[in-house]
């Protein structure tokens, strides 16, 4: 019994390191069946050892002729892809079920160079179990400090797309929100010596007040209401030259009423019109 084990599994690695040293014969071999082992009564501990002691389990190099005569004539799927985190398997193996995780692995619906489950699912795992990791806690899954690592979207470009991104991904996944690395006052302490490519000259004569009237959200990225109150108390608006004393009242009853309202209230029309 013991020679007819030894002998299978020696035919067994002849067989795959056949295929990994001929393509064109690994590609004519059949890919390797969880769901039909499974279906047999096969555990996941039978093939793949140390799975709930070990962070990356091995396979032993007799797993097939522990249960086949012949040699095991099959191919593997290429490798899950492999994700950033340090994945602290003997943990999880202890507390689930493999088939927790590994749900498209035993129904053989798991895609080559795809990750082994959406990291959603972790996250939502984690939370139904009332386990929680502190976004800024990066070296208890990476195993060092991510915030020191320039992300490798923050490339040449990103001087002019960060903006526009900084006020979506406060609503993005793990990761990618600003705030796990800048603290709330980076935005002004960077533009109070960097302008924003917006700030040009044409912009603080002219458009800075339409674009407000437009997109008042974005300027309280760094300005408050009474910024504008404060500066117009010493400079005019354009508008506010020539004619306008005997002009404000039609401008203010028309559409422009919500240009008025960024710096004026209610009650500035009857304290001036006693």
């Amino acid at each position: 019994m013991k020679l007819r084990l030894l002998l299978g599994g020696c035919l067994a690695l002849l067989v795959v390191s056949a295929a990994l040293a001929a393509p064109e014969l690994a590609d004519k071999l059949p890919f390797f069946s969880h769901s039909v082992h499974i279906g047999e009564g096969a555990e996941c501990k039978d093939c793949h050892l140390n799975a709930d002691t070990a962070d990356k389990p091995s396979i032993a190099a007799d797993y097939c002729s522990g249960c086949h005569d012949g040699p095991m004539q099959y191919r593997l799927k290429s490798r899950h892809a492999k994700g950033a985190a340090l994945f602290p398997h003997a943990r999880h193996a202890a507390a689930l079920d493999c088939k927790e995780c590994h749900a498209d692995t035993v129904a053989d619906a798991d895609v080559a160079g795809k990750p082994v489950m959406a990291f959603d699912r972790c996250t939502a795992c984690h939370k139904d179990n009332g386990i929680e990791i502190a976004g800024s806690n990066c070296a208890a899954c990476h195993g060092k400090d991510m915030r020191r690592s320039v992300p490798a979207d923050h490339d040449s470009a990103w001087s002019i797309q960060h903006g526009a991104a900084a006020r979506w991904r406060v609503f993005d996944r793990h990761g990618k929100d600003c705030s796990t690395c800048h603290r709330n006052d980076a935005c002004v302490s960077c533009h109070a010596k960097t302008q924003p490519r917006s700030h040009t000259s044409l912009w603080r004569l002219r458009t800075h007040g339409n674009a407000a009237s437009f997109n008042e959200e974005s300027c309280h990225t760094c300005h408050q209401t009474s910024a504008c109150i404060r500066c117009h108390k010493e400079t005019a608006p354009l508008s506010h030259k020539a004619g306008w004393k005997s002009l404000h009242g039609t401008a203010a009853g028309g559409d422009s009423a919500q240009h008025c309202a960024v710096c004026h209230g209610p009650k500035d029309c009857s304290t001036c019109h006693k």
